[in-house]
């Protein structure tokens, strides 16, 4: 990848992890607030139609249960949010999936505005907001890495764009080809081949490139 191709990459990650952490700082605290309405929401039966493991995050896994659900008379068919049921290892949201199996009767708290929010157990979970300030802080940390290595690559790019070199790449004694800056002419540099120093000769004029003068 060219010195420009990876500064426009690593400003587009570091763009993208950082519109992340401020959607976290807006919506976390509008999440927290709703789930601590919960508690006074109304509640209804339902029954499982769907339970298993699902990725929550590297080494860590969440239950993935759909439930059906009737409020006034229209059916739903819904997932708990991922952040009001618990996380774990493999065998402990297995063991979680386990007792909650498909058929299994529920009792769900639904936000009343859009029936289609749900939760098992209502208040805000326990940790949400750590788990919102870690993520604004690994997201943010992240994205100002990225921040800072697409302007390295730029400014890179942007030295190595300026330097002007010899018309004719330089042959070492030793077979080896180089391009080697105009400011090199007449300096001693070492040949990346074999490791010895040689003095690095002039650009050859129009006379010496054999050109007739009038």
């Amino acid at each position: 990848m060219s010195g420009k191709g990876a500064a426009v990459f690593c400003l587009v990650i570091a763009c993208s992890s950082l519109l992340c952490a401020v959607a976290i700082m807006v919506l976390g605290p509008r999440t927290a607030a709703r789930l601590a309405e919960s508690t006074e929401w109304p509640t209804t039966e339902g029954s499982i139609t769907a339970s298993k493991r699902a990725v929550a995050g590297r080494f860590r896994w969440r239950p993935s249960i759909v439930y059906e659900y009737t409020v006034g008379g229209v059916e739903y068919k819904s997932e708990c949010q991922p952040y009001s049921v618990p996380t774990g290892t493999k065998d402990e949201i297995d063991a979680y999936v386990a007792r909650n199996p498909v058929g299994k009767s529920v009792t769900v708290w639904y936000d009343p505005d859009d029936p289609r929010f749900i939760v098992l157990e209502p208040g805000v979970p326990e940790g949400f907001r750590r788990q919102q300030i870690a993520g604004v802080i690994v997201l943010g940390a992240f994205g100002l890495v990225m921040l800072l290595g697409a302007w390295t690559k730029s400014a890179q790019h942007a030295s190595t764009s300026k330097v002007q070199f010899l018309p004719e790449p330089v042959t070492c004694a030793c077979g080896k080809m180089m391009k080697v800056p105009v400011s090199f002419q007449g300096k001693m540099a070492k040949c990346p081949g074999c490791g010895k120093a040689f003095v690095v000769p002039a650009a050859p004029t129009a006379d010496e490139g054999g050109a007739t003068k009038p």
